[in-house]
């Protein structure tokens, strides 16, 4: 998109605006066309009343903001990036401090932002083989999302633990697994907001003849 600036004749030299038209409602707004035939036409109207010197087209292009903050092992500025990319829309970067003088830099970027493709995870279930689980393996689960699964014992009231990434959980399951009985040998498994890849292996501790 194209825009003209015109020059303000004030004590500070250089100074420019950006050129405004009428609408069709009558409201001043800055004029823009998309082509440079059109701001051609335009531009040759201006020179009815001020000279070339006074003129600038410029091509509005979009950018954004890139910020790059300490390497320092140390320090986890993620958040405080994330911060201080928000108020650069507000502030210069002169007037940003991260983490006690931190040093950072700032990279600007022609173009769109690109949107970040959300992660997606996977997550396997094993179970012995007189146990079924369904579904066994879940892919490509966007990040925060939950998944169910249902489990199948081959007698009454099972009893059973998790092993969660290679580590036993026999003291309860972690806040994010949930275990909602259905009949007395089937249940439902509930994953929540999942944000990484997992492995869970069902263990069988007791089967109803073991209970006596």
């Amino acid at each position: 998109m194209y825009k003209i600036l015109t020059r303000l004749h004030t004590q500070s030299p250089g100074v420019f605006r950006y050129h405004m038209i009428s609408d069709d409602s009558g409201r001043l707004i800055e004029y823009q066309a998309e082509t440079l035939e059109e701001v051609e036409l335009e531009v040759i109207k201006i020179l009815e009343k001020v000279g070339c010197y006074d003129l600038r087209i410029v091509e509005e292009q979009p950018y954004y903001i890139d910020l790059e903050y300490s390497e320092d092992p140390d320090f986890d500025g993620e958040n405080e990036g994330l911060a201080a990319l928000r108020m650069l829309n507000f502030v210069g970067w002169g007037d940003l401090r991260i983490s006690d003088n931190k040093p950072f830099t700032i990279e600007l970027i022609f173009g769109t932002r690109p949107e970040e493709e959300p992660a997606h995870y996977t997550l396997t279930i094993t179970a012995p083989e007189d146990c079924v689980v369904e579904p066994s393996e879940f892919t490509d689960i966007v990040a925060g999302c939950s998944r169910n699964a249902k489990i199948t014992f081959p007698e009454d009231w099972c009893s059973f633990h998790m092993i969660i990434d290679g580590e036993e959980a026999k003291e309860g399951n972690p806040s994010w697994i949930e275990y909602e009985p259905l009949t007395n040998t089937e249940g439902v498994l509930t994953f929540q907001g999942i944000n990484s890849d997992h492995t869970i292996e069902i263990v069988i501790d007791r089967k109803n003849e073991e209970r006596a």
